[in-house]
């Protein structure tokens, strides 16, 4: 590790070298000493954590390097201007951005109960999909009342522990361990309110005119930004948190819906209590570590929702075959693929919108 630091270090001074002249003359020692305090800060942790330190630099390095030049020639034609110096010291560029992009934590990272506390609204979820799928022992119009008002019972019971624990967390201002809690209460209510409506519509006990569907989905879209901006502004990690849990919990949803007519897929359901305990300890994972791992992390969670997603449309082939229907794996995969990516490139996206404004202000 310690050769591999070595390399990475004198990688990191040619590309300080690149810099114009007066920058390095003033700062040039400044952010060798910042990028070798955080090479240290990231080899107690892990090889990966020191690449992830250096790739980030490395990442940020051109629109960086561009950005040093033009402000060497602006403190060329204007001397009085502030410079591109004091956006260095200030730490919101060059490492500043890569201690805050690498090395950010959340605030109970070392608190194991919280962080368990955190990855509980999958795991919750997927028991009770599973619970109730063990407690279907036939198609649901064979089933006796109760076993049928039980089955439902228990997945709504389960959707209720997520939602107060989703409440909770929103009327304490959203403090970190609830991101998750507040992410897999909006999908779900989400998910409940739009099978609810198509239901109602289709079965004819429900009737809303076009416009209040667009106005009912405009709201929940428009919620959905708000949680995400609000996440987003905290950082990439806090936002990717709050996505995991959305993209997670879809990824549930999947299971549940083979559970309905036509399906009754009852015993790929089963399959949604080790599915939300996988999705459980990648979001423990997803806490306790950091920077590389992390998106890792991500990556994982993509690749057992595109599994779900596969699983689910190979059982509803035959009636989607029956129907002349297209499959619709794609559209699921770029939507649980677009509902993860949301939180981390929002964070992305909101922290250079920040750095834009600072130097204006």
């Amino acid at each position: 590790m310690t050769h591999l630091s070595s390399i990475l270090s004198t990688l990191y001074g040619w590309m300080v070298r690149c810099y114009p002249g007066s920058i390095q003359t003033e700062f040039g020692e400044e952010m060798r000493a910042v990028y070798r305090e955080a090479s240290v800060d990231a080899s107690i942790s892990s090889s990966w954590d020191l690449l992830g330190v250096f790739l980030k630099e490395l990442w940020d390095w051109p629109a960086a390097l561009l950005g040093g030049y033009h402000e060497a020639l602006s403190r060329s034609s204007n001397p009085s201007s502030e410079g591109y110096g004091a956006v260095i010291i200030s730490g919101d560029t060059i490492l500043g951005r890569v201690k805050d992009m690498i090395s950010q934590e959340l605030s109970f990272a070392n608190d194991k109960r919280q962080v368990s506390i955190t990855a509980l609204p999958p795991l919750i979820l997927g028991l009770g999909i599973m619970l109730s799928a063990l407690i279907r022992t036939d198609v649901w119009y064979r089933l006796p009342i109760w076993q049928l008002y039980l089955s439902a019972g228990v997945v709504l019971l389960s959707g209720g522990i997520v939602g107060l624990g989703g409440l909770i967390a929103s009327v304490k201002r959203l403090p970190d361990w609830g991101l998750t809690w507040v992410g897999s209460a909006f999908m779900g209510v989400t998910l409940f309110v739009k099978v609810f409506v198509e239901e109602g519509v289709e079965e004819g006990w429900l009737s809303l005119a076009p416009a209040t569907e667009v106005v009912l989905g405009l709201t929940f879209f428009l919620a959905g930004v708000a949680l995400l901006i609000l996440t987003a502004k905290r950082g990439w990690t806090h936002a990717g948190l709050f996505t995991i849990a959305v993209a997670c919990t879809m990824g549930l949803s999947l299971f549940q819906s083979l559970t309905a007519a036509p399906f009754n897929r009852d015993d790929i359901a089963l399959f949604a209590g080790p599915l939300g305990l996988i999705f459980g300890l990648l979001i423990y994972i997803y806490i306790r570590q950091s920077s590389v791992v992390r998106i890792m992390i991500i990556a994982g969670v993509g690749f057992v929702n595109s599994a779900v997603a596969l699983i689910a449309t190979s059982a509803w082939s035959s009636w989607l075959d029956n129907r002349g229907a297209p499959s619709p794996l794609l559209p699921l995969i770029v939507i649980l693929t677009g509902l993860l990516l949301a939180g981390p490139v929002a964070g992305l996206i909101m922290r250079s919108i920040r750095r834009l404004r600072k130097p204006a202000a």
